[in-house]
């Protein structure tokens, strides 16, 4: 089910390095066939849509192919242009659960449950897109799946998300056995020239111009149980899902591999012990590498800590001492004055502004 891979030494000449800081990223062919098909079964020229993209149709033939992600997103741009329906990523989307049965659909089905496949969704999302850093939390009224972009998105921002919640929405519904989920959506851009297509695929109450993109759902859809449930096939497809991860992080850069890492625990429990152990590496050898590249430990943790702090602060009425608590600090006063040289003031002075 993996959108986008990483470039190997195996990749065709026709992979070739962005001139930005996501030139690591390229894109299998195969993973872009989906929506040049979809548009021109709705009449789209191929010459058109692939205008610009250095893309060409002979391309469309190979295998072993991968683009990179300038390229992927100028097609995007050009499907904006072309496309009959521009909500296209919410048709897509439905069609990548119709047509695949990979990995980690697989994985989904044998859950127990809808929270458990939202955990796996979080655990295991290098085997969905490495596009998004997906979280998910579970409050006492209701549970919030959030999608924030690992890399630059620019204007295919709306697509991406279509694309992701409608995949998810739809193998949900499947699991589920229902026809609809009563789930809150919030999307971060205006409404599209067709917002009513979103209400028509999602049901529910749909919202734009957020804060952030998520999912808000209620836990009585939570606990449901799903139709697939089988925790033998469950236990193998782990095994193999997290084979399959480790090898997909070790293609990795270290220093996304340790943003990964750091964003999957518990900000209070991670140490650089800790995360050496999951990289299988030294303590020693981690602050080696990273020193390599210029970075620190210590400096990945405290960004990673500030983007939580101010993420909570936003989004949750969360005490001080607990947030605190969370991110891994003392006491509450160790946080604000962190947090005071972050952004120039307090946490609570940082509220009242966003009030």
């Amino acid at each position: 089910m993996s959108l986008v891979k990483l470039k190997s030494s195996t990749a065709s000449s026709m992979s070739r390095k962005a001139e930005s800081k996501n030139d690591q990223l390229t894109i299998s062919i195969g993973k872009v066939k989906p929506l040049i098909k979809l548009l021109a079964a709705e009449g789209v020229a191929l010459e058109e849509l692939l205008d610009g993209t250095d893309i060409h149709l002979r391309d469309l033939t190979l295998f072993d192919l991968s683009i990179d992600y300038d390229q992927y997103l100028k097609l995007i741009d050009n499907a904006y242009i072309l496309a009959p329906d521009p909500c296209f990523g919410l048709s897509l989307g439905e069609q990548f659960y119709v047509n695949h049965d990979g990995l980690l659909a697989c994985r989904i089905m044998s859950s127990e449950n809808a929270m458990q496949a939202m955990y796996l969704l979080r655990d295991y999302q290098s085997l969905l897109t490495l596009l998004f850093q997906l979280n998910f939390e579970v409050f006492e009224d209701q549970a919030v799946f959030t999608v924030h972009p690992a890399y630059r998105l620019n204007n295919s921002l709306p697509f991406f998300i279509e694309y992701t919640f409608a995949a998810i929405y739809s193998i949900g519904r499947f699991c589920l056995g229902s026809q609809k989920m009563e789930l809150t959506y919030e999307f971060s851009y205006d409404p599209p020239t067709s917002a009513i297509r979103y209400k028509d695929f999602f049901g529910g109450e749909v919202r734009f111009s957020c804060k952030e993109n998520r999912v808000l759902v209620p836990l009585d859809v939570l606990n449901k149980p799903f139709v697939f449930a089988d925790k033998q096939a469950a236990k193998i497809n782990d095994e193999i899902c997290q084979d399959k991860v480790c090898s997909i992080e070790n293609e990795t850069d270290i220093k996304h591999r340790v943003k990964m890492l750091i964003r999957k625990n518990k900000l209070f429990k991670v140490s650089l012990e800790t995360l050496a152990d999951q990289l299988c590496m030294s303590p020693r050898t981690l602050s080696r590498q990273l020193k390599a590249r210029n970075i620190t430990y210590k400096s990945i943790l405290e960004e990673e800590r500030k983007k939580r702090a101010i993420q909570q602060i936003q989004d949750h009425d969360i005490p001080l001492e607990q947030l605190a608590e969370q991110l891994g600090y003392q006491d509450a006063s160790s946080f604000s004055r962190a947090f005071k040289k972050w952004v120039g003031v307090a946490p609570n002075q940082f509220k009242d502004l966003q009030d």
